[in-house]
């Protein structure tokens, strides 16, 4: 079975331009010759390890690899990792900087992701879990939990140029079916609360750079986080198997919504990935039709 963890290193993201009947366009056109990928290096197979083993040359390396294939792309999307960030303050400091310098080096603007909230059962890439922000779940947070990660990498980065986006949070209010309700309805709100709370800090700190957050099809979707969004980050994934004429409606109602907010729209992660070429050049035409 195809795995989030299989995609990591070819999810594009493109900016809205129009959906997919060709009527329906975004009026905000901000970002419309911006290209590019998530990136993750290919030592290491979750945050702490990609930043505790930070390797410069090996993704110096493979963004070349990407320039060379793709000349086009102009922006990687690059997850953080709060937690290497506690185990040594200066040293994750020292490296987000040089990560920066590489990209900048092959021409590549960065959208950093702060935190992740996406998680899978087998092959977890790590980052934040619901005890991180609902009180009383344990005697993990504490006032300012994250203010020290925040003022390193967003306060000392403010009016980094590098920098063409902050994404608070990889895809956020995820819930298991089998999460009760009645605690379902209190981990949403508590998870808002503290994305909200991150928004704040980072406008506190002085961002140049719009702030967003990620989000996938499901919980509320782009209009639950539009109030903590400068513009709207998506995640439309076609489903193989899926229904592509209620692929391309769901794209038509993010259009939409984006218009009637007046903010930019970008898919700042899609597309099915697969071991196989004809498989993942048919599903990239289903993403990106002519």
């Amino acid at each position: 079975m195809m795995t989030r963890r299989d995609l990591f290193q070819s999810a594009s993201f493109f900016p809205f331009q129009a959906a997919t009947n060709g009527v329906v366009q975004v009026a905000n056109r901000t970002w419309s010759d911006l290209r590019g990928f998530n990136y993750q290096p290919s030592y290491g197979s979750t945050g702490l390890e990609i930043w505790q083993k930070f390797d410069g040359a090996a993704i110096d390396h493979e963004l070349a690899i990407g320039k060379k294939h793709f000349p086009r792309i102009s922006a990687i999307r690059l997850w953080l990792c709060w937690h290497a960030f506690n185990r040594s303050p200066q040293k994750f400091a020292y490296k987000f900087e040089a990560a920066l310098s590489i990209a900048h080096k092959h021409g590549l603007k960065v959208m950093p992701v702060l935190f992740n909230r996406w998680h899978d059962p087998v092959n977890d890439w790590g980052g934040i879990y619901t005890d991180h922000f609902l009180t009383g779940a344990d005697n993990l947070l504490r006032k300012a939990t994250f203010e020290p990660y925040l003022e390193t990498v967003v306060g000392a980065h403010a009016t980094d140029e590098r920098i063409f986006a902050w994404d608070l949070a990889n895809e956020p209010f995820h819930c298991s079916p089998d999460f009760p309700e009645a605690l379902k309805d209190a981990s949403v709100k508590a998870e808002y609360a503290w994305l909200e709370g991150l928004y704040r800090t980072c406008k506190r700190l002085g961002a140049k750079a719009p702030v967003t957050v990620g989000i996938h099809q499901g919980a509320g979707g782009i209009e639950q986080i539009e109030p903590i969004s400068d513009f709207l980050s998506i995640h439309p994934y076609y489903f193989p198997k899926g229904d592509k004429q209620k692929y391309e409606e769901m794209l038509d109602r993010h259009v939409a919504f984006a218009n009637a907010k007046k903010k930019a729209l970008l898919a700042s992660e899609t597309c099915w990935g697969s071991l196989d070429n004809a498989v993942r050049a048919r599903w990239s035409a289903t993403h990106f039709p002519s």
